[in-house]
């Protein structure tokens, strides 16, 4: 994981929702069976010829081989879930971004330069679920961070002002 300052800890840690690695994984699950449907296709409607009997090995001998990517895939998509976390502490926000298997991406900043925190929660599902974009604006012009469909974005949003909060108090303190 990322490391932490002197005297930092994680007060969340905040993924995507899992609506959207059940989806991924059952769109997979289904294509694991269109092998399986296919064989059975051709081997009703069509006639058991030498020809047919050669389709119907081949799909045998490459089925496994479809397993396999199906199995990878679904891999993928968790590793992309997983690692895929916007880390909220009592100093800054760390976003870490996976993209691809062997691809990341990390990034913060301090909790102080946060402007402006808004959520965004479109659709039925969304807001059956509760989840949506969380959006984190800082002093400059590019959005500072944007994590997609996070389960909860109202608690994401009072946690991160909390924490915003409390840290200017704390650098008031220190100042005076």
């Amino acid at each position: 994981m990322v490391p932490l300052e002197t005297e930092e800890y994680i007060i969340r840690e905040v993924r995507k929702h899992w609506y959207f690695l059940l989806s991924r994984i059952m769109v997979t699950l289904t294509s694991t069976l269109f092998p399986l449907i296919a064989y059975a296709a051709i081997s009703i409607f069509m006639n058991s010829s030498e020809y047919t009997q050669s389709i119907l090995y081949t799909i045998l001998i490459l089925y496994p081989l479809w397993l396999v990517g199906a199995w990878i895939s679904f891999f993928y998509f968790w590793t992309d879930y997983y690692l895929d976390v916007l880390i909220i502490s009592n100093k800054r926000i760390i976003n870490i971004d996976q993209q691809g298997m062997f691809n990341r991406k990390i990034s913060s900043f301090p909790l102080e330069k946060i402007q402006d925190t808004t959520i965004e929660i479109r659709g039925f599902i969304a807001t059956y679920l509760n989840f949506g974009n969380v959006t984190i604006q800082t002093a400059s012009e590019q959005i500072g961070f944007m994590i997609e469909n996070a389960k909860d974005p109202e608690l994401v949003k009072e946690i991160i002002q909390e924490a915003h909060d409390n840290t200017l108090k704390a650098l008031r303190i220190k100042n005076v």
